[in-house]
């Protein structure tokens, strides 16, 4: 099912065999899904099909994205580099703002949205570098830990999210 590497784009099962990691230049992926393992096996096939063209798609329009929002600016083509822009034109504000404030975001949301069927999954994560796309099904949860000063880590608190918060995605990065 896995190709290690696909147009520049590495994939690799991490040594637990539950959770797989993508990568290709800048974006760099930790995938989990969980349910009936037939269901698991095509979602998880799905993802590592289209995953090789994520980067070679958003590069084609690096120069727009990387270009400060205005009342007219162009609207881009590519699935991701429209959800990107949409969220950044939300913020335009002074006119410094990009879409690429949203670039991990869009590209976790478009990975996790490759699963055409992930409504049979109990759970599903892609985590971008601390920006959290999320799937929870009825009854199931996810944990997130917060850590407030990674030069001396430990657990500080938690958060629960379960199916009922409607909640589709965290953003943790940051600096405490």
């Amino acid at each position: 099912m896995v190709n290690p590497v696909v147009n520049g784009a590495h994939i690799q099962w991490l040594s637990n065999g539950r959770r797989l990691h993508l990568q290709h230049g800048p974006i760099d992926l930790i995938v989990e899904l969980n349910g009936e393992p037939a269901r698991v096996k095509r979602g998880f096939e799905e993802i590592c099909s289209g995953f090789p063209a994520v980067l070679p798609r958003l590069v084609d329009e690096l120069s727009l994205l990387r270009s400060p929002l205005t009342s007219e600016s162009q609207q881009p083509e590519g699935v991701i580099a429209r959800c990107m822009h949409r969220v950044a034109h939300a913020h335009r504000g002074n006119g410094l703002i990009t879409p690429m404030i949203a670039v991990a975001g869009a590209v976790a949301d478009n990975v996790l949205n490759m699963i055409s069927e992930l409504d049979a999954l109990d759970r599903a994560y892609v985590n971008n570098g601390g920006d959290i796309a999320l799937y929870l099904n009825n009854h199931t949860h996810f944990d997130i830990g917060l850590c407030n000063n990674p030069e001396r880590p430990s657990l500080d608190s938690t958060i629960r999210l379960t199916s009922s918060d409607g909640v589709g995605g965290v953003a943790t990065s940051g600096w405490r």
